[in-house]
């Protein structure tokens, strides 16, 4: 069957078009055939028998205490510590502790807060002290059920470790909690993420506070923030409106703590699972890396009359590594006469000076930045970019005592 022209038109024709080759292509034969990877052991590895790994040990199941029908949150403690935590998208705060907490026989429910829970509500919370001590708080008989009376009968099954993130050390060897038939050994192809000392106070009274405000709800920039914060890893965070081509978004700009930048992805995934679940989803959310620009500093410092270098020199570098601490926000700049202002506020400090201040550039490792050679620049201001915040490593630092300057009168 043939198609008329006037049918289709010309775009209908099968026409060929010549070609004519700068040079004539080389022959090969199959075995010859120059192969861009090597022919006999080319570069393709494939795995099997993958599983995803969490840290921990699980612990043998323990008696915690008795229980008193009597008591007013009844608080038991947790033998062993640290306790595991685990993110969880739905958890506020977004750590849920592996943990199974039974009375007489029966499991309770872990929950985050015991206020929006009546007299029948079989609940427990879960609070750590500063050294890690980790305690199960049982209801009022108001809020929460309190915990029947009994001898031995709270008890919990539990898992303890926290804090392995980035590659592997040197020696070290991964092993399963138990012994596993038919395995014969286990191997971390990748870097551990996740993992988190428990939180300082410092970063508490932070976060701590917008907790409190949000009740668990996403709505405003202060809450995204302080969602964010407490994600174990993340540094810095700051939430802003923005247009992304035109596109209206919540850009949260995360820094994350130095040598966790790949758990960036692991991050956006879990705030973007927090938005979806209690935020107010009327917005896209982007989240961007926000970098670290280390500097250097050198100072001169002549001690007060009866200090020696070894007591004030600490002190000093205590003094610039909390001027530069997490308290500072993306695009802070920093001056040298605040930097002096610092120093001399050290206790020991008779008089200092900055004698070099500058810029080593964006790292995730600052141990692979080098120092230039002296003499070093010095620069009154330190400008910072927007998605960047200033950092000073502690090698990085050169203090040299001296003698204080004589007035001429």
């Amino acid at each position: 069957m043939s198609i008329s022209q006037s049918e289709v038109g010309d775009a209908a024709r099968i026409t060929l078009r010549s070609l004519t080759l700068q040079a004539e292509p080389a022959k090969f034969q199959v075995d010859e055939f120059p192969f861009t990877f090597p022919k006999d052991a080319p570069p393709v590895w494939v795995y099997g028998n993958l599983a995803a790994a969490t840290q921990g040990k699980t612990e043998k199941p323990a008696v915690l205490g008795n229980g008193d029908a009597r008591a007013e949150f009844l608080t038991v403690a947790i033998p062993k510590m640290p306790l595991t935590y685990l993110l969880s998208n739905s958890a506020t705060p977004p750590e849920a502790p592996e943990l199974v907490v039974t009375v007489d026989g029966i499991e309770w429910t872990q929950v985050s807060s015991l206020l929006t829970y009546g007299p029948k509500d079989q609940v427990y919370i879960v609070r750590e002290d500063r050294t890690g001590q980790s305690y199960v708080q049982f209801g009022d008989g108001e809020t929460g059920a309190r915990a029947p009376s009994g001898t031995g009968n709270i008890q919990a099954t539990y898992r303890t470790g926290n804090g392995a993130f980035g590659p592997m050390k040197p020696g070290a060897t991964p092993s399963p909690g138990a012994r596993l038939t038919l395995l014969d050994t286990v191997s971390l192809l990748d870097e551990s993420s996740g993992g988190a000392q428990p939180e300082d106070a410092s970063n508490a009274r932070i976060a701590a506070p917008g907790k409190v405000q949000s009740l668990g709800r996403i709505v405003s920039l202060r809450d995204y923030e302080t969602e964010a914060a407490a994600i174990p890893g993340v540094s810095i965070v700051s939430a802003a409106w923005e247009t992304v081509d035109n596109i209206p978004l919540v850009v949260l700009t995360v820094l994350m703590d130095t040598g966790r930048a790949a758990e960036l992805a692991a991050v956006t995934e879990l705030l973007h699972n927090y938005n979806v679940c209690r935020g107010p989803q009327r917005y896209a959310l982007h989240v961007r890396p926000g970098a670290r620009r280390y500097v250097f500093c050198d100072a001169s410092i002549a001690l007060a009359p009866g200090n020696l270098q070894d007591n004030v020199f600490p002190r000093v570098l205590a003094a610039l590594a909390n001027l530069f601490s997490n308290k500072r926000v993306f695009g802070e700049r920093e001056y040298r006469s605040r930097i002096e202002g610092a120093i001399q506020n050290v206790a020991g400090v008779l008089w200092n000076s900055v004698t070099a201040l500058g810029d080593l550039g964006l790292a995730d490792d600052p141990s692979k930045l080098v120092l230039p050679a002296p003499p070093r620049l010095l620069q009154e201001t330190l400008p910072c970019g927007a998605a960047e915040v200033l950092t000073l490593y502690p090698a990085h630092v050169t203090l040299a005592a001296v003698a204080a300057p004589v007035k001429v009168c």
